[in-house]
């Protein structure tokens, strides 16, 4: 086969070419398959209400198209005598290529093959593997843009699902289903908008509204029905409200607890600490101070300009090291009094809070009867209530909550109080433990009496402390109360000792 390389070095251009396009035909029927499955399964989970998490199902399909890809690609052999026929019936050859290529692998001593592969080997040389073999796909792969371009009109645009229930029902009235057909759409944003956040708790509230909505439509009903249903999602409506605008505030202030958190992964009370630790070190006092300088220019350039800070760095350049140790003292004492009073703040307010809540909850018991709310005479629905400015801290029962993230620092923003704060340490008095039927709470008296207990002399503290217990586990359990609110209260709570 060495003698006649022209002929063999031609056959193999010719058998490469055709597995490739064997192989590419292949990719195409797979990627048809493929959309057309991805198109079906869209159709159907629109058509039933499904919620399909696109991207699992997208990366699922993906992966199986390729593994069914590459199992058959592996699997396509060239038939090298009928690439070479086609060859010579395109360059007509007569056959010169496929009889000589024939003779010379199954009749090798045969007479005639000298003379047959010098004809070919002479013909050889005019073979192009493009030419013989040219490009031509399907016209079936025209499918692929358009299963595509259907996939995603399907995806853009909402397609309500098939309802079975609906034919021997009457129509409803046009008040009532355009009301439902406002419903519904408002549910389909939250729901978009809480999937986006990924909140459940309202993904399901708004899922339940798009239900109503739907059943409006379908249904019908009097005005004055309709209103009254629409009332008894009033509470969800405000949960639901309330939990997505607490995320847009997590949001807002994500660039504060960015700040407040360094590079290194330290808080900027850290950092101080550890610069403290430096300048007590036993090291010559120019590298201490350079390396100092170095510290709290770095903390400025990420936390920005700070009176306290510019101080510090002047101490530092002047070599007053005793100056600068103990501004860094007083600025971390001033800050831990600072947390102190906020801790003691907001465990007061939520004790407060819990207090009317309950006080509120059992006025609402005795009461004779509960009453829907109705419609407000300028024809403003219970959907449409509360102001689009409006954050959750201004909501109702949730005006005493600061937004998470706002306590005071270096370098971190805070909320702006009227009242003054209240900087409180650490007393040096017993420990009163309290026992209640959840257990004992250990507090010092200097928080109790910095609780507004009721002043009354023939009650003892213990029972009076007992109450406000009572009412810190019953504040942490509220389920109006968002999560991250309670879990704040629940470890300012701890801290004062006042639940387990």
């Amino acid at each position: 086969m060495t003698r006649y390389h022209h002929l063999d070095r031609a056959a193999q251009r010719l058998q490469q070419r055709s597995v490739r396009l064997q192989r590419l035909v292949l990719g195409c029927d797979v990627l048809l398959g493929c959309c057309g499955a991805a198109l079906l399964a869209t159709l159907l989970a629109a058509l039933a209400g499904w919620t399909l998490p696109s991207g699992i199902f997208y990366g699922i399909l993906g992966g199986l198209a390729v593994s069914i890809f590459a199992i058959l690609a592996w699997r396509i052999q060239s038939d090298t005598m009928g690439a070479l026929a086609r060859a010579d019936k395109v360059l007509g050859l007569h056959a010169a290529l496929s009889t000589a290529y024939e003779y010379l692998q199954q009749h090798a001593t045969h007479p005639f093959v000298p003379a047959l592969m010098t004809v070919a080997e002479r013909y050889a040389h005019r073979v192009e593997a493009r030419r013989v073999l040219p490009l031509q796909l399907p016209p079936r792969v025209w499918g692929i843009p358009v299963l595509i371009a259907a996939t995603l009109s399907c995806s853009f645009f909402h397609i309500s699902p098939w309802q079975f229930d609906t034919a021997h029902e009457p129509e409803a009235v046009p008040q009532v289903a355009r009301e439902g057909q406002r419903l519904e759409k408002w549910g389909r944003e939250l729901e978009e908008l809480a999937r986006r956040e990924q909140l459940d708790r309202s993904m399901i509230l708004a899922r339940q509204i798009q239900q109503l909505g739907q059943r409006m439509q379908r249904e019908g009903g009097e005005p004055g029905q309709v209103t009254e249903r629409i009332a008894t999602l009033s509470q969800y409506l405000q949960r639901l409200q309330q939990e997505l605008r607490e995320r847009a505030l997590m949001s807002d202030s994500s660039g504060t607890l960015a700040r407040d958190v360094r590079m290194s992964g330290k808080s900027v009370k850290q950092e101080l600490r550890d610069l403290l630790q430096m300048l007590q070190q036993d090291t010559p006092a120019r590298d201490t101070a350079a390396l100092a300088e170095q510290s709290v220019q770095r903390l400025s350039r990420q936390i920005g300009q700070h009176p306290q800070l510019e101080s510090l760095l002047q101490s530092l350049r002047s070599g007053d090291l005793d100056a600068a140790r103990q501004m860094l003292r007083d600025v971390l004492e001033q800050q831990q009094a600072t947390d102190d009073g906020e801790h003691l703040d907001r465990a007061r307010r939520a004790l407060e809070y819990s207090t009317r809540s309950i006080q509120r909850h059992s006025q609402g018991e005795t009461s004779a009867g509960r009453s829907r709310p109705q419609p407000d005479a300028s024809g403003q629905s219970p959907l449409e209530m509360g102001d689009e400015g409006m954050s959750s801290e201004q909501m109702s029962g949730m005006e005493d909550f600061q937004a998470p993230g706002a306590e005071d620092g270096v370098g971190s923003a805070h909320t702006t109080r009227q009242q003054a704060e209240v900087a409180l340490r650490e007393s040096e008095q017993p420990v009163s433990n309290v026992e209640v039927p959840s257990g004992e709470g250990p507090m010092r008296m200097s928080y109790i009496r910095s609780l507004p207990l009721p002043n009354e002399a023939q009650v003892p503290v213990e029972n009076t402390v007992t109450q406000y217990q009572h009412a810190a586990e019953e504040v942490v359990a509220q389920e109006q109360i968002p999560r991250v609110y309670r879990e704040h209260i629940k470890q300012y709570f701890l801290s004062l000792g006042i639940m387990k």
